[in-house]
């Protein structure tokens, strides 16, 4: 009993990450999400990913709409999905800090040190990833669901794009407001993930100065 309550160790060693790289690791994998469900939704065409039929989509949107079914139809999870991307792309990251403190660690001790981050980060992801594609425009899945007749099957894929679009912006050379937001949100998860895990984070200027880090 002791022991389950003792605070945890963390490592002698602490991996420092660059703000910069996690940017460009998010921008990829949003990228990557829309590419595929621009194909699943019939905008696009991918050859490796199917587009799914109208009532595929419909299903999947009534479980988002009526929460069931954790939101998810056959293949088509959205948070999944975006979970996914998010986790290889941020994993990239994390695998290749810019330096170590206070010393260059051995095989072990790095492995160790990454795992304990990388596992505070996956922690979080899905709570957020679920919180902003389903739970937030959850109105705007419920509208995209009460189509009905002719067109209907366009405006509603239509509509689940907008909200992709909406809650997972790509982040482009010029952040509009939402993008800003959607990065900023991401970036203090990883931020506060690492810093949990005994890592720490060297900021861009978003939140911190220059050269400032947290961590243990």
């Amino acid at each position: 009993m002791e022991a389950a309550i003792a605070p945890v160790e963390l490592p002698e060693v602490s991996p420092v990450y660059d703000t910069a790289g996690l940017v460009l690791a998010i921008q990829a994998a949003t990228t990557d999400f829309h590419t595929r469900w621009d194909a699943i939704l019939g905008f696009t065409r991918t050859g490796n990913i199917r587009t799914a039929h109208w009532a595929e989509v419909k299903a999947l949107n009534r479980r988002v709409a009526l929460e069931i079914d954790n939101g998810e139809y056959k293949d088509l999870k959205p948070v999944a999905d975006f979970v996914a991307r998010l986790s290889e792309s941020i994993t990239k990251f994390l695998d290749r800090p810019i330096r170590w403190r206070p010393r260059v660690p051995t095989d072990p001790e790095a492995d160790e040190a990454l795992s304990r981050v990388q596992r505070e980060v996956f922690g979080r992801l899905h709570v957020f990833v679920e919180s902003k594609l389903l739970s937030i425009p959850r109105k705007d899945w419920v509208k995209a669901f009460e189509y009905r007749g002719r067109g209907s099957t366009f405006d509603r894929a239509k509509v689940i794009q907008t909200i992709y679009d909406a809650s997972a912006p790509i982040p482009g050379p010029a952040l509009d407001p939402q993008s800003e937001k959607f990065l900023r949100e991401v970036r203090l998860l990883v931020h506060d993930a690492i810093r949990e895990g005994g890592g720490e984070l060297v900021s861009d200027g978003w939140g911190c100065r220059r050269g400032s880090s947290v961590g243990r």
